[in-house]
């Protein structure tokens, strides 16, 4: 479970707003330390089971609100999809001209807020996120963190890549911020005796930085980023390597330990990653194997979302959309397939038909001209016989 904070430390006008907009709900800050916002939970009074998530996160100077609203847009469809990405209800602007409007000037003369604030409504996993479940110090009432298994491990990796497979190959979408906090976690099973999971349901979260593989990453490129490879634009190839660094930190805590928690200060090659995964009690070597390939430092010979599925043995089975999504893709390839036949029947039907044409073409002028040379010489004779 997370703790929440009600300190002085909440921006107050923003929390007092959303008092006014979630009128017939309760209203808290969770003790969360986003980049950009805070993540508020919103309870219905009415129905304490009805819980969400609220994201608030505040336009800076290295975060685009516009183009972040875009995204979150576009994980709207995903809300009725069961592709292990985190369910986005709504998502929208707080402006501080209507909090004004609203709320009127605080003591100060001043907006009960200055900026401009993207929100993104959201399932509540009272779970948190990976980070939150496997590391004691995230969770005081925890008084020892679950053990990371072979099965959960293999687990995590196939629900997150059929969650990036989604992402990069049905909506081109780069992700930009894999990390283990923006991997939430759903429902846990464990064991009676003692606590040990033994399944885990997760889910992929956040796509503030996602880009597409057309737009320019200047802006999102500086931002400090230790799961993705040093000096290395953003590309599906990338996330795909943070996903890996991502499960390498939760299960041997070699990243944790570093100042910065950045791959490039710790010892990582193959070997030593293999020993340290032996050490955290990982001994599924065809799962470190796609792991340690996944961290490549060549992007070109990293697996894609499918061989990394094929690599752990995970059969996969298309969703409704995907069927959808293939249906509509291929109707399109058909329908492009017969307006090329037809355009190129039209051009043999010109090619074999054109000297048919050009020689009815050549008959039908020699009569024209005949006809006019005959006109000529009626209109020159006509004058004669008049006189």
């Amino acid at each position: 479970m997370l703790e929440y904070d009600y300190s002085s430390a909440v921006e107050n006008g923003v929390l007092r707003y959303l008092e006014i907009k979630y009128r017939d709900h309760k209203v808290a800050l969770l003790n969360s330390k986003g980049s950009y916002g805070k993540i508020y939970k919103i309870t219905n009074t009415n129905d304490q089971t009805k819980i969400k998530a609220l994201k608030v996160m505040r336009d800076v100077d290295n975060f685009d609100i516009h183009h972040s609203l875009e995204e979150g847009t576009r994980m709207l469809k995903y809300s009725h999809l069961n592709c292990n990405i985190a369910k986005v209800f709504d998502v929208f602007i707080l402006y501080p001209q209507e909090a004004e409007r609203i709320m009127g000037l605080d003591e100060s003369g001043q907006p009960p807020f200055q900026h401009k604030h993207l929100c993104i409504e959201m399932e509540y996993y009272e779970n948190g996120s990976l980070d939150s479940v496997f590391k004691s110090n995230q969770d005081p009432s925890r008084d020892s963190k679950p053990k990371l298994t072979s099965s959960i491990l293999k687990q995590i990796l196939k629900q997150i890549t059929l969650a990036l497979k989604h992402v990069q190959e049905y909506d081109h979408i780069i992700h930009n911020d894999i990390k283990p906090d923006n991997i939430l976690v759903g429902n846990i099973e464990q064991q009676v005796d003692n606590d040990q999971i033994i399944d885990i349901q997760v889910y992929l979260s956040d796509f503030g930085l996602a880009i597409t593989p057309s737009e320019s990453p200047a802006s999102n490129y500086n931002l400090k980023k230790p799961f993705y490879p040093y000096e290395e634009i953003p590309s599906k190839s990338a996330d795909i390597f943070a996903l890996s660094v991502s499960l390498y930190d939760l299960t041997t805590k070699q990243l944790t330990a570093q100042q910065d928690r950045s791959l490039r200060n710790v010892q990582c090659d193959d070997e030593t990653i293999r020993m340290n995964y032996h050490n955290a009690g990982i001994s599924d070597d065809q799962l470190i194997n796609v792991l340690i390939s996944m961290m490549n430092k060549d992007a070109s010979k990293r697996p894609t979302c499918d061989q990394i599925l094929d690599g752990i043995g995970v059969t996969y089975e298309k969703t409704l959309f995907v069927k959808r999504f293939e249906a509509k893709t291929n109707s399109k390839k058909t329908s492009w397939l017969i307006y090329c036949l037809i355009a190129l029947l039209f051009c043999l039907a010109a090619y074999f038909c054109y000297p048919y044409l050009e020689a009815g073409l050549l008959k039908q002028k020699s009569k024209n001209m005949d006809l006019g040379k005959e006109l000529i010489l009626n209109s020159i004779e006509s004058p004669k016989e008049d006189v």
